[in-house]
């Protein structure tokens, strides 16, 4: 069961550590606030991706806020991902 954070929006940015669950179904992991952009960074969580395409080096902008469909706590899958790309 996922757990869901509250976040008041695409007009803040989603709280770092979390997951960014957007429209499509992605899975993202926060990272800290590089931009004032509308947008915000992370790690794409798809364990079949290659590694270069999971980990996002742009830090200006890279996810449309305007796309989370909401922000969950990390499953044990998720952090088996993250784990595998650091």
């Amino acid at each position: 069961m996922n757990c869901r954070i509250d976040w008041p929006g695409p007009l803040f940015y989603p709280p770092q550590g979390k997951i960014a669950v957007m429209h499509s179904g992605a899975r993202i992991e926060v990272w800290p606030n590089e931009s004032d952009a509308d947008c915000f960074t992370g790690l794409l969580l798809d364990a079949g991706a290659s590694y270069g395409k999971r980990v996002v080096f742009d830090l200006s902008c890279m996810w449309g806020r305007e796309h989370i469909d909401h922000i969950e706590e990390p499953t044990q899958t998720d952090i088996a991902v993250m784990e595998f790309a650091a």
